[in-house]
């Protein structure tokens, strides 16, 4: 049976999901955009924007091109959108992992989908560990672990987008656009 609101129906613009989501980050700035409800952690909209585009810019140095996959093997974190967004930004696809999953599981999926990269929240970090080698992962990053090399915080701090001249072009999937940084793309100071 089919269930209809009484509502009238809402208008979905088509345009990339990214485009929709982060179209309003500089207007929005210092407002909270993903708060973490156990401890009250947020990340606001503009961080929210200048992250997932420093995060597409950082995969798209590493060599990420259009269609590979990074796995997101964590729990609900604000993290993740700026994680979601920044692959699809890159024109990468995001493969969602359950952050219960066993190595073994985890290994298949990963296997299965043929990612490149995988970001894990600290607490998956042992099961990711476990599973990369039986995976062809290049990379394991890590959010917010600063003992860590590969953290998602260093790979922000090194691989900074001057947004204000950055020019984001549409693909030909409706729902990815790589990102295009005109020289220079790196921030000073």
């Amino acid at each position: 049976m089919l269930f209809k609101s009484p509502l009238s129906a809402i208008k979905i613009p088509e345009i990339p999901l990214p485009n929709l989501v982060l179209r309003k980050t500089e207007q929005l700035g210092s407002k909270p955009a993903l708060i973490d409800g156990s401890s009250g952690d947020a990340i606001t909209y503009s961080e929210l924007g200048i992250k997932a585009k420093r995060l597409a810019s950082g995969l798209s140095k590493r060599g990420f091109k259009q269609g590979e996959v990074l796995g997101i093997f964590s729990p609900n974190c604000p993290e993740y959108g700026i994680i979601f967004h920044g692959v699809i930004l890159a024109g990468g696809t995001n493969t969602t992992v359950n952050p219960l999953y066993t190595a073994e599981e985890l290994s298949k999926q990963l296997n299965d989908c043929q990612a490149r990269f995988l970001v894990c929240h600290p607490n998956c970090l042992e099961t990711a560990l476990k599973a990369k080698e039986s995976t062809s992962l290049e990379e394991i990053f890590v959010i917010g672990d600063e003992k860590m090399e590969q953290t998602l915080m260093k790979f922000f701090s090194e691989m900074k987008v001057n947004v204000l001249k950055s020019r984001l072009t549409l693909s030909r999937t409706w729902w990815s656009f790589p990102i295009q940084v005109e020289p220079p793309d790196i921030l000073r100071g």
